[in-house]
């Protein structure tokens, strides 16, 4: 049941649309993905007379990006709180002409002054909700947790590598200074310290850090606990009755995403229009259905789904309304300090945990998680091209010369210099991980523990830099020698991960091996055989044939078998493919 009542039309032209009912034009519309119900613009599109277009995108950074290298050309756009005071400075926005937005009215007392765009110069609201944290009241110890930070950032020990946090510092660095009772804009190295600390001790706790899958990871029971925006709880419960969302009493962040209008938007008046539009009371409550999320516009409640508005992680109670924060714009200082702690935590980079990812765990979630290892970044999310920002061409890894070098030691911010490594790295270890398992299992490592030691304060910005560039040496220096192909290097590596193989058999051995399972592999590969079991059978039992045939240890056998096989899948359909 819902509480949907249609709008009469008399009631729609006393909200100041009369005039647009018979507009003529055109609207280009982007929003995050999965954000905008398709029927909502269809319904504009007849109230209206405005042919509409939607596009989507996947966060702030991306749209960011776009508008800046004045692409998309959009008229209307939907960045975050945190997002509007930079495009402001950027002059990316059009300033509202407000006697065209009659229904700024509607909006509900809370939201009709906020900190990012006090007079909604630029900026009208859309959708919000909380990021606090859901768990599993069947999975905790006794079935409930305190309503407070502190279960998330110290789980009890029955859930460790049950918990989930999300991966951007956005969301992990206000919710951790609210629980240790610093201002989140501090200004104060110490209190960051403290900060970083916090997060350091709760990482051994993690299943992974990822803002993707939140709803489904909830819903299936694969962890216990999540960091999570409301309106994704409100999905995950629908499926799985024993999830709980939690207000912590030191507080929870809220966020606001906003209407827009980009500067040399080619359809400025439709812009107007559809804004104004949205801000009915109907209109907003049908994307608050669709997308689960709350509404700044008074009377939306009349029109929201039951279990929605009734839903008190969506629709706060009374008596947890002191417990929100609203956005806080925080000084340069402060935000640098953000961003420094941010590479120390390797918020994107090592959060997700490869050995995490053991029994029980497919092929296809251990590859996820070692995917996200070597290819995500490190700093928060705004960077959107690093080397343009700072100034540096990206060079080939294997070339890394004086003069990049000497650019690199001239930028001012150590920890950016490292990021700058640091992303080399990574891109190469995600594009040798393509053709080589062990070759990027072993550099992902070395860089884990790098990174591992500079967040720990073992390194130094200045020594962390030349632990990376050393690192980078070693994998440009690691590859085939002239007698080998790339195929058959693969597996001799696979191969000699096992001392005693190279101990007893020898490297000449051990070469010849691999050359023979390249080549037998290479020839008994058909398309999708790693999907069959009675050809993954096969195969198995040629390269057990090969191990014995070339006295590989028998102890180790077992082993080498599964790395091989693993390496072997990389390579299937393009052999396939090849022999066809």
């Amino acid at each position: 049941m819902t509480r949907r009542t249609p709008l009469a039309l008399s009631v729609v032209l006393a909200l100041g649309l009369s005039g647009a009912a018979q507009a003529a034009g055109t609207l280009n519309f982007a929003n995050w993905s999965d954000y905008y119900p398709p029927e909502l613009l269809q319904k504009f599109e007849k109230d209206t007379g405005i042919k509409a277009t939607l596009d989507a995108y996947d966060s702030n950074e991306t749209l960011l990006a776009k508008l800046k290298a004045g692409g998309g050309n959009y008229d209307v756009v939907v960045p975050s709180d945190s997002f509007i005071q930079i495009m402001v400075q950027e002059d990316l926005l059009q300033k509202f002409d407000k006697s065209k937005l009659p229904n700024l009215k509607n909006l509900a007392p809370t939201f009709q002054k906020l900190d990012f765009d006090p007079a909604h110069d630029y900026s009208v609201p859309y959708l919000w909700g909380t990021t606090g944290y859901s768990y599993d009241s069947a999975q905790v110890p006794g079935g409930k947790l305190d309503e407070s930070w502190g279960p998330f950032f110290a789980p009890p020990a029955e859930l460790k590598g049950k918990v989930v946090a999300l991966n951007s510092m956005d969301d992990l660095f206000p919710p951790a200074a609210f629980y240790l009772g610093i201002d989140r804009c501090t200004e104060d190295p110490q209190e960051v310290k403290k900060i970083m600390d916090l997060l350091s001790q709760q990482k051994d706790m993690l299943a992974m850090y990822n803002s993707d899958g939140t709803i489904e990871r909830m819903a299936a029971g694969e962890v216990a606990m999540h960091q999570q925006w409301n309106g994704a709880f409100h999905r995950a419960k629908e499926q799985r009755a024993s999830l709980v969302y939690v207000y912590p009493k030191e507080g929870v962040s809220t966020f606001i995403d906003n209407f827009v209008i980009p500067k040399g938007a080619s359809n400025v008046e439709e812009a107007h229009v559809f804004i104004n539009w949205m801000m009915q009371p109907e209109n907003i409550a049908a994307a608050s259905n669709f997308a689960k999320y709350n509404n700044a516009i008074a009377g939306a409640e009349q029109f929201m789904d039951k279990a929605l508005f009734e839903d008190p992680a969506i629709n706060t109670p009374q008596d947890k309304l002191e417990r929100l924060r609203s956005f806080k714009l925080c000084s340069p200082k402060a935000l640098a300090l953000r961003n420094e702690i941010a590479f120390y935590q390797a918020v994107k980079a090592g959060l997700v945990k490869f050995t995490g990812v053991g029994a029980g765990k497919s092929k296809v979630e251990k590859e996820a998680a070692m995917r996200q290892i070597v290819a995500k970044g490190v700093l928060v999310n705004g960077v959107t091209d690093l080397y343009k920002t700072l100034g540096v061409d990206r060079p080939d890894i294997s070339v890394l010369d004086e003069t990049f070098l000497k650019k690199l030691g001239e930028i001012p911010q150590k920890n950016l210099a490292a990021e700058l490594l640091q992303r080399l790295i990574d891109d190469e270890i995600q594009a040798r991980g393509r053709r080589n398992t062990t070759q990027a299992q072993k550099f992902s490592k070395k860089l884990t523990d790098a990174i591992n030691k500079y967040t720990s304060r073992g390194l130094t910005s200045a020594q962390v830099i030349e632990e990376l560039i050393k690192l980078a040496h070693e994998i440009a220096a690691d590859k085939p020698p002239e007698d080998m192909t790339e195929d058959e290097f693969a597996f001799y590596e696979a191969l000699r991960e096992n001392e005693s193989a190279v101990r007893d058999m020898g490297d000449p051995v051990l070469k010849a091996l691999a050359h023979e399972l390249t080549d037998k592999l290479r020839k008994s590969a058909t398309i999708d055989w790693q999907k069959r079991d009675a050809a993954r059978a096969r195969m198995r039992l040629l390269v057990k044939v090969l191990l014995t045939k070339y006295k590989y240890p028998p102890d180790k056998q077992p082993e080498a078998v599964e790395k091989v096989i693993e390496q072997a899948e990389l390579y299937a359909d393009l052999w396939a493919f090849e022999g066809a």
